[in-house]
């Protein structure tokens, strides 16, 4: 009985030590950029989905949503759009990351939605 578990434990540790996640481990060189807000949606729900726009490592601009209704902490809601700082042309900071050795995903971007000095 022994004969039989004893090449499956080995098995299962060799695979499990030799697995990479997401071809990690990798290095970044970390940058604050400015994401620009393109459009405000508050119809859906108390979480307004904010359209902001990025400049990617190849110089072209790149869309991405943020609904912080999906998010845990920075937590922004409708009632904080009524302010006048969140309208379209805001900055917000955007943590850029660019891969420098590995194998996982060449560029990151993380928002915040703290204004962008």
């Amino acid at each position: 009985m022994f004969r039989i578990f004893i090449p499956l434990i080995a098995f299962v540790l060799f695979s499990c030590a030799s697995s990479n996640n997401n071809g990690g481990p990798c290095t970044y060189d970390i940058d604050t950029i400015p994401a620009t807000i393109i459009s405000i949606d508050t119809t859906k729900s108390q979480y307004p989905e904010i359209r902001i726009t990025v400049k990617t490592m190849k110089g072209t601009f790149d869309t991405m949503y943020y609904n912080s209704g999906s998010r845990q902490g920075d937590v922004l809601q409708n009632k904080d759009l009524r302010t006048g700082e969140y309208v379209i042309g805001t900055q917000f900071e955007c943590e850029h990351q660019v891969r420098t050795s590995g194998q996982c995903n060449p560029e990151i971007f993380l928002v915040r939605p703290t204004f962008y000095k």
